[in-house]
C-alpha cells in the first residue's frame, strides 16, 4: 500500500489559503492558494516574482488529489541542506512503512541522521508561506 501525503496544518493568512504538506519521504511541502482576483492567478512558479526556501517549484490548479478553480503556488523541503524529519514519518506513516530504498539514499548521501542540513519544521514552513503571501500581497 502507498503512502499519501499528509496535510499536516492548513489556515487563512491575510485571506489567502495555505496549507503545509508532510510527504512519505519524510520531509514538508507548503501551498499557498493565489485568488482569481490576483494578478498572478494562472501563471507558472518561475514566472512568479517572490523568494522563499529552495525557491518555488509547484504552481498547479489541483492541490493533492482535489481540483477545482484553484491555483496553488507552493515550494519544498526537499533541497541539499534540508534533512528528513524522521521522528514525523514514523508517526505519521509507521516505522515499517517508510520508503527503504529512500531510506538507503538518504543515508548513502548523508542526509539521514548525519550532521548534515537542518529539519525544516512545521513551523518554518507556516512561516514560509506567510512570508509567500506577504510578497504575494506586494504584486498586487
Amino acid at each position: 500500500m502507498e503512502n499519501k501525503p499528509i496535510i499536516e496544518y492548513e489556515n487563512v493568512y491575510d485571506n489567502y489559503k495555505y496549507c503545509v504538506v508532510f510527504m512519505p519521504r519524510g520531509f514538508r511541502c507548503g501551498y499557498v492558494e493565489i485568488p482569481v482576483w490576483h494578478k498572478m492567478y494562472r501563471h507558472q512558479y518561475g514566472l512568479i516574482p517572490v523568494k522563499c526556501h529552495g525557491g518555488l517549484t509547484y504552481s498547479e490548479d489541483y492541490l493533492l488529489d482535489k481540483k477545482d478553480n484553484t491555483w496553488w503556488i507552493g515550494f519544498d523541503c526537499s533541497h541539499s541542506d534540508d534533512k528528513n524529519d524522521i521522528e514525523s514519518q514514523k508517526k505519521y506513516f509507521g516505522d515499517n512503512k517508510r520508503d527503504p530504498y529512500f531510506d538507503m539514499l538518504n543515508f548513502l548521501t548523508g542526509n539521514y541522521d548525519s550532521g548534515f542540513g537542518t529539519i525544516k519544521t512545521l513551523d518554518f514552513c507556516i512561516n514560509e508561506c506567510k512570508n509567500i503571501i506577504d510578497q504575494l500581497n506586494n504584486l498586487s
